[in-house]
């Protein structure tokens, strides 16, 4: 892939992003929105297929480059990465506390909800100003479509674990038309008027060893909490509805790439190493 190339559709997508904002800023129709839109999307793609053609050859030299050297190379270098992680041996039987009490059982689960929950304190003290004097009705949502409904089940695995109120997503996915589309309608009215269920605000917690330090010290441990599946659907479709108003409102910059649809943080890697061959190129600093 050429210089001239890439430097030819980064400007395209660069002017096609321009464009967009510009009609919607401008009061231009739903039609003309939408057609710039949908240029800036061929132009994006166009050149991420172009970013994405040169590093598969690169990684391609790279790695040919390390066969040559020593063909045990990547053997080696997985073999290394293995070694550095710390395997849990047996299941921990009791934790320490601050004062170097030995707790085991309820009493540790008593020492561990504490500890949580003084973690945590601050936050809830953050939210509860956010939220005080606020009956305010929820914003403008619109219902919940079969078709965001469906594309939310197929993000929650099929064997995900239940939630304080034992409802397996199986349970939900084998819902028959009739019962799924209730579900849906009574689960759109809760969200519209902003009646959130109270189980929705508990989860169950695990605490999962983070492989290293003192296995009775609750620091060396990471919190994972499981929440009711049917929140989960709920977030799967409010995440899926932020992300395309993140996209068609232009509120991220064309080089954030983490976390966002058909992108990749190699889109960066690339766009960085291309200055830096520019640059000794014209033998710059």
């Amino acid at each position: 892939v050429g210089q001239r190339s890439r430097s030819k559709h980064y400007k395209k997508v660069k002017e096609a992003s321009r464009e967009h904002r510009y009609s919607k800023r401008s009061g231009e129709s739903e039609t003309e929105v939408k057609r710039r839109w949908d240029t800036f999307i061929t132009c994006r793609r166009e050149a991420s297929s172009l970013i994405n053609a040169k590093i598969q050859r690169k990684g391609v030299e790279w790695m040919s480059n390390v066969s040559k050297k020593d063909r045990n190379a990547a053997k080696k270098f997985w073999e290394h990465l293995n070694s550095l992680g710390e395997t849990t041996q047996a299941r921990q039987r009791f934790i320490l506390s601050d004062q170097g009490d030995q707790l085991e059982g309820d009493d540790a689960i008593r020492y561990i909800g504490a500890v949580m929950e003084e973690k945590f304190r601050e936050q809830v003290h953050v939210e509860d100003r956010r939220t005080e004097g606020s009956n305010s009705p929820a914003c403008d949502i619109a219902d919940f479509g079969q078709r965001e409904w469906e594309k939310a089940e197929r993000r929650v695995p099929s064997g995900t674990s239940t939630g304080t109120d034992g409802i397996p997503i199986k349970l939900v996915k084998n819902l028959g038309p009739k019962s799924k589309a209730k579900l849906r309608e009574v689960v759109s009215t809760m969200i519209t008027k902003g009646n959130i269920p109270d189980e929705w605000r508990l989860s169950r917690m695990s605490m999962i060893y983070k492989g290293k330090g003192d296995k009775s010290d609750i620091r060396n441990y990471r919190p994972i909490t499981v929440t009711p599946v049917i929140y989960r659907l709920v977030m799967q479709i409010i995440k899926n509805r932020l992300e395309e108003w993140v996209d068609c409102e232009g509120i991220l910059g064309e080089l954030q790439n983490g976390f966002r649809k058909q992108r990749r943080l190699e889109d960066n890697i690339f766009s960085l190493t291309q200055c830096i061959e520019i640059a000794q190129k014209h033998n710059r600093q």
